[in-house]
């Protein structure tokens, strides 16, 4: 019988590691974090000395946004329905405009996932990125910059669907500007 992990979410009940981040914590559980990842599997396991003998875990170094998300969907949530997210948006991206930041999200949280090698997760903000890039308005230069300037080497599997994103979006302003060449 499968269990729903979601409920055990930051519940302090049973766990048994606080992960802390940017300013956060969340309570865990080792064995759900180490079979969702090779790398907490490889921590917990007496590999990285300090993290087995403790039940703390320091993420400092990585967005906490996408951390809170990489999390949650070990746990089998959304991190976007959960209103964190959004809620995260509204206060912390007021000079960019809501879509580009869900961009850049999806870009972090890959980068934290394959960072803690969770497969799934990666997946997961790729598949998001390819379906949200035709479905909304975006800084451009942001996107760009936070592909190839923020994250030069770790993002580097964004470069291609957002070329393609980029020349799909060309490719039909051209044929808006000339209906003769769309007939053609």
């Amino acid at each position: 019988m499968a269990t729903d992990m979601s409920q055990y979410y930051d519940s302090a009940t049973f766990s048994d590691v606080t992960i802390f981040f940017g300013g956060q914590q969340i309570k865990a559980y080792k064995l759900v974090l180490a079979n969702s990842s090779l790398y907490f599997r490889i921590a917990f396991d007496g590999k990285f000395k300090q993290e087995a003998s403790s039940d703390a875990l320091n993420l400092q170094d990585d967005d906490p946004v996408a951390v809170r998300g990489l999390i949650a969907h070990i746990y089998d949530i959304s991190s976007e329905s959960s209103g964190y997210y959004r809620d995260h948006l509204l206060r912390n991206h007021a000079a960019v405009d809501i879509d580009t930041s869900y961009i850049r999200y999806l870009v972090d949280l890959h980068v934290t996932a394959s960072k803690y090698l969770v497969a799934s997760a990666e997946e997961r903000a790729m598949e998001a990125f390819e379906s949200a890039l035709p479905a909304g308005q975006y800084n451009n230069s942001e996107i760009i910059k936070h592909i190839y300037v923020t994250h030069a080497e770790a993002a580097t599997e964004f470069r291609r669907p957002l070329a393609a994103f980029f020349a799909s979006v060309a490719n039909h302003n051209s044929m808006m500007q000339d209906p003769a060449a769309s007939r053609s």
